[in-house]
């Protein structure tokens, strides 16, 4: 997927291009440019590892490929695994011990409301015909740990359909849209795209 990138966190914005490539479940490839196309980021993921080039910083970082890292440099903490579910148009999924499925007041949709043991509420609103997601969200029933999820602008490509536009936030005031003009879905990748290597003589900085 390629096209725009705007992130906002309590720290500050992020406006840019991105340009994002997965392979199926958790590997990861994100490379972010700021103004006048100039490179801001560049993440690597082989889902257990993952290296981060900051180019604003001169600096790299490596390590593991922890939900806590990936929100450092992503801004949402999430699993390399559930960034491609939501890159793909999908959404990871508690394992629910009481799940049931009521009527939407969109003509064509229904919604999913699932709890399970942790404590943890999910909601989905999805396509009656091809159970395509339109929106998620994941709460805890004391109010935290929240994570939303919409998708839009689709466009059908290998005989499903696929969101241009991803739009994330969380309870801590995150919040990451992806636009894209480019989509293409399953490309042939080499594998060494995914590789968490950084180029020699860059300082690097080990993720805990």
């Amino acid at each position: 997927m390629q096209g725009e990138i705007q992130g906002q966190n309590p720290a500050g914005e992020l406006n840019g291009e991105q340009r994002i490539m997965g392979r199926y479940p958790d590997r990861l490839r994100a490379e972010v440019m700021g103004p006048f196309g100039r490179p801001a980021l560049l993440l690597l993921c082989d889902g257990t590892r993952m290296a981060v080039l900051a180019y604003g910083e001169n600096k790299a970082y490596q390590g593991p490929a922890s939900r806590a890292n990936v929100a450092r440099f992503l801004g949402l903490s999430l699993t390399p695994a559930e960034v491609y579910a939501l890159l793909s148009g999908s959404v990871p999924l508690i394992a629910p011990q009481e799940a049931r499925v009521l009527g939407s007041s969109q003509a064509g949709r229904a919604v999913l409301q699932m709890k399970n043991a942790d404590n943890l509420e999910q909601g989905l609103i999805f396509s009656l015909d091809d159970y395509t997601v339109f929106e998620s969200w994941v709460s805890d029933r004391a109010g935290g740990n929240s994570l939303s999820a919409r998708f839009e602008a689709f466009s059908n490509l290998a005989g499903g359909r696929y969101p241009r536009r991803i739009r994330l936030s969380d309870q801590e005031g995150r919040s990451l849209v992806l636009d894209s003009d480019q989509l293409a879905i399953n490309p042939s990748l080499d594998d060494k795209l995914f590789e968490p290597t950084l180029p020699p003589g860059v300082e690097v900085i080990p993720l805990p």
